[in-house]
Protein backbone atom coordinates (compact mmCIF):
# COMPACT_ATOMS: atom_id res chain seq x y z
CA UNK A 1 0.00 0.00 0.00
CA UNK A 2 1.38 2.88 -1.09
CA UNK A 3 0.05 6.84 -0.14
CA UNK A 4 -3.05 7.44 2.81
CA UNK A 5 -4.52 3.91 1.76
CA UNK A 6 -2.71 2.70 5.10
CA UNK A 7 -4.29 5.42 6.74
CA UNK A 8 -7.79 4.73 5.41
CA UNK A 9 -7.60 1.02 6.30
CA UNK A 10 -6.38 1.95 10.38
CA UNK A 11 -9.03 4.72 10.26
CA UNK A 12 -11.87 2.70 9.29
CA UNK A 13 -10.49 0.49 12.41
CA UNK A 14 -10.07 3.39 14.83
CA UNK A 15 -13.09 5.49 14.02
CA UNK A 16 -15.38 3.36 16.26
CA UNK A 17 -12.90 3.08 19.35
CA UNK A 18 -13.21 6.99 19.11
CA UNK A 19 -17.06 7.44 18.61
CA UNK A 20 -17.16 5.23 21.68
CA UNK A 21 -14.24 7.22 23.84
CA UNK A 22 -16.01 10.85 22.35
CA UNK A 23 -18.93 9.79 24.55
CA UNK A 24 -17.01 10.47 27.89
CA UNK A 25 -17.53 14.17 27.28
CA UNK A 26 -20.37 16.26 28.21
CA UNK A 27 -21.01 17.35 24.66
CA UNK A 28 -23.50 17.18 21.88
CA UNK A 29 -23.55 14.20 19.62
CA UNK A 30 -23.35 16.34 16.48
CA UNK A 31 -20.05 18.16 18.43
CA UNK A 32 -18.56 15.02 18.79
CA UNK A 33 -19.31 13.81 15.28
CA UNK A 34 -17.73 17.44 13.88
CA UNK A 35 -14.58 16.92 16.48
CA UNK A 36 -13.91 13.31 15.41
CA UNK A 37 -14.13 14.76 11.62
CA UNK A 38 -11.37 16.89 12.79
CA UNK A 39 -9.28 14.58 13.55
CA UNK A 40 -10.01 12.68 10.51
CA UNK A 41 -8.35 15.85 8.38
CA UNK A 42 -5.75 16.37 11.22
CA UNK A 43 -4.89 12.65 10.15
CA UNK A 44 -5.24 13.77 6.42
CA UNK A 45 -2.58 16.35 7.19
CA UNK A 46 0.56 14.92 8.15
CA UNK A 47 2.66 12.57 6.04
CA UNK A 48 1.69 8.91 4.92
CA UNK A 49 4.16 7.94 7.01
CA UNK A 50 4.05 9.62 10.69
CA UNK A 51 2.22 6.51 11.83
CA UNK A 52 4.50 3.36 12.07
CA UNK A 53 1.39 0.52 12.93
CA UNK A 54 -2.06 0.98 12.82
CA UNK A 55 -1.35 1.10 17.20
CA UNK A 56 0.20 3.94 16.88
CA UNK A 57 -2.17 5.68 14.42
CA UNK A 58 -5.07 5.05 17.05
CA UNK A 59 -3.19 6.32 20.26
CA UNK A 60 -2.24 9.21 18.00
CA UNK A 61 -6.17 9.65 16.89
CA UNK A 62 -7.46 9.18 20.90
CA UNK A 63 -5.03 11.62 21.75
CA UNK A 64 -5.71 14.13 19.32
CA UNK A 65 -9.37 13.87 20.17
CA UNK A 66 -8.62 14.27 23.72
CA UNK A 67 -7.20 17.89 23.47
CA UNK A 68 -10.15 19.09 21.00
CA UNK A 69 -12.54 17.67 23.02
CA UNK A 70 -10.89 19.80 25.91
CA UNK A 71 -10.67 22.40 23.98
CA UNK A 72 -14.28 22.38 22.72
CA UNK A 73 -15.64 22.01 26.27
CA UNK A 74 -13.19 24.76 27.43
CA UNK A 75 -14.64 27.28 24.54
CA UNK A 76 -18.27 26.28 25.56
CA UNK A 77 -17.46 26.93 29.34
CA UNK A 78 -15.73 30.64 28.39
CA UNK A 79 -18.43 31.30 25.82
CA UNK A 80 -21.15 31.02 29.03
CA UNK A 81 -18.98 33.34 31.30
CA UNK A 82 -18.99 36.18 28.47
CA UNK A 83 -20.47 39.09 29.56
CA UNK A 84 -23.96 39.88 28.02
CA UNK A 85 -24.58 41.80 24.19
CA UNK A 86 -22.87 45.12 24.14
CA UNK A 87 -26.12 47.28 24.38
CA UNK A 88 -27.20 45.36 27.75
CA UNK A 89 -23.54 45.70 29.56
CA UNK A 90 -23.97 47.72 32.59
CA UNK A 91 -21.27 50.79 32.27
CA UNK A 92 -18.14 49.16 33.45
CA UNK A 93 -15.81 50.99 36.44
CA UNK A 94 -13.24 53.51 35.80
CA UNK A 95 -10.47 52.70 33.45
CA UNK A 96 -7.71 53.42 36.45
CA UNK A 97 -9.61 50.47 38.24
CA UNK A 98 -8.56 48.19 35.04
CA UNK A 99 -5.30 49.09 35.00
CA UNK A 100 -4.71 48.51 38.51
CA UNK A 101 -6.29 44.63 37.92
CA UNK A 102 -4.28 44.40 35.23
CA UNK A 103 -0.94 45.10 36.88
CA UNK A 104 -1.75 43.32 39.50
CA UNK A 105 -2.39 40.37 37.45
CA UNK A 106 0.72 40.79 35.43
CA UNK A 107 2.83 40.51 38.96
CA UNK A 108 0.86 37.31 39.82
CA UNK A 109 1.91 35.98 36.20
CA UNK A 110 5.59 36.88 37.36
CA UNK A 111 5.60 34.82 40.30
CA UNK A 112 4.59 31.58 37.63
CA UNK A 113 7.65 29.53 36.74
CA UNK A 114 9.42 30.91 33.95
CA UNK A 115 7.89 29.08 31.08
CA UNK A 116 4.46 28.93 32.48
CA UNK A 117 4.93 32.47 32.50
CA UNK A 118 6.03 33.16 29.16
CA UNK A 119 3.06 30.88 27.89
CA UNK A 120 0.66 32.65 29.46
CA UNK A 121 1.96 36.42 28.48
CA UNK A 122 2.39 34.91 25.11
CA UNK A 123 -1.36 34.16 24.63
CA UNK A 124 -2.65 36.75 25.84
CA UNK A 125 -1.03 38.91 23.75
CA UNK A 126 -2.15 36.84 21.35
CA UNK A 127 -0.05 34.67 20.52
CA UNK A 128 -0.92 31.30 18.68
CA UNK A 129 0.37 28.11 20.26
CA UNK A 130 2.14 27.37 17.23
CA UNK A 131 4.12 30.52 17.77
CA UNK A 132 4.70 30.03 21.12
CA UNK A 133 6.15 26.06 20.57
CA UNK A 134 8.38 27.62 17.86
CA UNK A 135 9.79 30.42 20.38
CA UNK A 136 10.47 27.69 22.83
CA UNK A 137 11.31 24.97 20.49
CA UNK A 138 8.62 22.49 22.54
CA UNK A 139 5.38 21.33 20.47
CA UNK A 140 1.75 22.69 20.57
CA UNK A 141 0.76 20.19 22.92
CA UNK A 142 3.22 21.07 25.75
CA UNK A 143 1.99 25.05 25.19
CA UNK A 144 -1.48 24.26 25.38
CA UNK A 145 -0.18 21.79 28.64
CA UNK A 146 1.64 24.37 30.35
CA UNK A 147 -0.99 27.02 29.98
CA UNK A 148 -3.13 24.69 31.47
CA UNK A 149 -0.81 24.26 34.33
CA UNK A 150 -0.17 28.16 34.20
CA UNK A 151 -3.49 28.80 34.80
CA UNK A 152 -4.75 26.43 37.37
CA UNK A 153 -1.61 28.30 39.33
CA UNK A 154 -2.84 31.49 38.32
CA UNK A 155 -6.52 31.22 39.82
CA UNK A 156 -4.17 29.08 43.11
CA UNK A 157 -2.65 32.88 43.69
CA UNK A 158 -5.40 35.10 42.95
CA UNK A 159 -7.50 32.98 46.06
CA UNK A 160 -4.02 33.69 48.32
CA UNK A 161 -4.15 37.67 47.17
CA UNK A 162 -7.98 37.46 47.69
CA UNK A 163 -7.02 35.42 51.58
CA UNK A 164 -4.66 37.70 52.35
CA UNK A 165 -1.52 35.81 51.78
Amino acid sequence: MTGHEPLAAWWVAAEPFLHRASRRYSITVQAREDLIQDVAVLALRQPPSRWPSAEEFRRWALARLHWLMLDYVMAARQSRLMPLAPERVVPHAAEQESRVVAIDLLGLIARLPPRQAIVLSGLAAGRSAEELAAALEVSPATIRSLARFARQRLVLLIRAEEEGG
